[in-house]
């Protein structure tokens, strides 16, 4: 495999694992939202980290 082959494969790898933590967070979300233990859920958190 080549180098360019070799990163075209990784950056394949990070996006199908960035898909799989974005639909994660859904689900965490959902599930604070639901329960109410975070009115706002886990996407309005991760916001306020970002700040």
């Amino acid at each position: 495999m080549t180098t360019k082959e070799s990163l075209l494969q990784i950056q394949s790898d990070l996006l199908t694992m960035s898909a799989m933590v974005e639909e994660q967070i859904g689900r965490i979300d959902r599930i604070m939202l639901e329960s109410g233990a975070k009115p706002e859920g886990i996407t309005d958190v991760l916001g306020e980290l970002e700040e």
